[in-house]
C-alpha cells in the first residue's frame, strides 16, 4: 500500500514561503550558501521548527544552485525539480518527501543523507557522491548515476527503471527489494490546495464510526484528568498517537488540558472551551475554532494556517512561533496576549482585537 502524504502537510509548508519578507530572505540565504557563507544565520530561526537548517517546503524548482552548500538542511516537501545542483554539497540532508525530478546533480555530494519518498525521475547525476546515503522508496526512473560513488549506502524499495549505473562504485552498497512501482503518493503543489476540502471531508467522516466516537470520548476524559490521552488514542489511529484530525470536538470542555503534538487538522473545535490549555507543537490547519475560548492558553511552535478563528477569544494567551497564515481571525480577541515570532500573513483580520 503506498505511503500517502496529506495535502495539508504540503500546503502549510509551501505557503509560509509566500510572505514577501520570507521569500526575500530565502533568496539571500541561497546566495550566501553559494558563496560558502552561513545561510542558516541569514534565514534565521523561523516558525515552526525553529531551526536555521529548515528549508521544508521551499520553492527551489528550476533555480541555479550550482556549487551551493546546504549540508544538514531539512528538505522535506521541498521542490527542487529542474534545479541545477551541479557540484552542490548536500551532505547529511534529510528529504522525506521531496521532488528532485529533472534536477542536475552532476558531481554533487549527498553522502550521509537520508532520502525517502523522493522523486528523482530523470535526474542527471554523473559522478554523484552518495557514500553512506540512505535511499528508501525513491523513484529513480531514467536517472543517470554513471560514475557515481554509491559505496556503503543503504537502498531499499526504489524504482530503478532505466536508471544508469555505468561505472558506478557500489562497494558495500546494500540494495534490497527494488520496486516496480513507486510506493509514495504526494500531491503536486498545483493541486494541493484544491485537495483540502476532499481531505477534510474524509478526515471528519471517519468519526461517525461508533468505535472511533467512543474512543474520542475516552481521549477527552483522559485529557481532562491530566492523563496520557495518546496511549488511549494509539490503537484506534493506525499507530499514530496524536491523531485527532477531523475530530468532532465542538463545544468540548478541554480546559487545562495538555494537547501537546495533537494533530487537529480539520478538527471541529467551534465553541470549545480550552481555557488554560497547553498547545505546543500542534498542527491545526483548516480547523474550525469559531467562537472557541482559548483564554490563557499557551500555543507554541504550532500551525493554525487556514484555520477559522472567527469570534474566538485568546485573551492573555501566550503565543510564540505560530503560523496563522491565511487563517480567518475576524473579530477574534487577542487582548492581553503575548505574541512573538508569529506570522499572520494573508490572514483575514476584520475587527480583530490585539489590544
Amino acid at each position: 500500500m503506498p505511503t500517502r502524504f496529506p495535502a495539508a502537510d504540503l500546503v502549510w509548508r509551501m505557503e509560509r514561503w509566500e510572505e514577501p519578507a520570507t521569500a526575500a530572505k530565502l533568496t539571500e540565504a541561497l546566495e550566501e550558501a553559494q558563496t560558502g557563507g552561513d545561510w542558516g544565520a541569514v534565514l534565521g530561526r523561523r516558525p515552526v521548527h525553529d531551526t536555521e537548517s529548515d528549508l521544508e517546503g521551499a520553492p527551489l524548482a528550476g533555480r541555479d544552485l550550482t556549487g551551493i552548500d546546504l549540508r544538514g538542511a531539512s528538505l522535506d516537501y521541498a521542490d527542487l525539480s529542474g534545479a541545477d545542483l551541479t557540484d552542490a554539497v548536500l551532505v547529511e540532508v534529510r528529504a522525506d518527501p521531496a521532488d528532485f525530478s529533472g534536477a542536475i546533480l552532476a558531481g554533487a555530494d549527498i553522502s550521509g543523507s537520508r532520502l525517502q519518498c523522493v522523486r528523482l525521475t530523470g535526474v542527471r547525476a554523473p559522478l554523484l557522491r552518495a557514500v553512506g546515503a540512505w535511499i528508501y522508496d525513491c523513484d529513480l526512473t531514467d536517472a543517470d548515476l554513471s560514475g557515481a560513488d554509491l559505496s556503503d549506502g543503504t537502498w531499499m524499495g526504489n524504482v530503478l527503471d532505466g536508471t544508469r549505473f555505468d561505472g558506478a562504485v557500489t562497494t558495500g552498497l546494500q540494495q534490497q527489494h527494488p520496486a516496480t512501482t513507486w510506493n509514495c503518493s504526494l500531491p503536486s503543489r498545483q493541486d494541493a490546495v484544491a485537495l483540502l476540502p476532499q481531505e477534510a471531508a474524509a478526515a471528519r467522516a471517519r468519526w461517525s464510526d461508533p468505535e472511533q466516537a467512543a474512543n474520542l470520548r475516552d481521549v477527552v476524559t483522559a485529557a481532562r484528568r491530566g492523563e496520557d490521552w495518546t496511549d488511549i488514542r494509539y490503537s484506534f489511529s493506525d499507530g499514530f498517537y496524536f491523531d485527532l484530525a477531523g475530530a468532532p470536538l465542538a463545544g468540548a470542555d478541554l480546559r487545562g488540558t495538555n494537547l501537546m503534538q495533537a494533530e487537529l487538522t480539520y478538527a471541529n473545535l467551534s465553541g470549545a472551551d480550552l481555557t488554560g490549555a497547553k498547545l505546543p507543537h500542534v498542527q491545526a490547519l483548516g480547523a474550525d475554532l469559531r467562537g472557541a475560548i482559548l483564554d490563557e492558553t499557551t500555543i507554541t511552535a504550532s500551525v493554525f494556517s487556514r484555520a477559522d478563528l472567527t469570534g474566538a477569544s485568546l485573551r492573555n494567551a501566550t503565543i510564540d512561533n505560530v503560523h496563522f497564515i491565511k487563517a480567518t481571525l475576524d473579530h477574534a480577541r487577542f487582548t492581553g496576549a503575548t505574541i512573538t515570532r508569529t506570522s499572520t500573513y494573508g490572514a483575514s483580520q476584520v475587527g480583530t482585537e490585539f489590544t
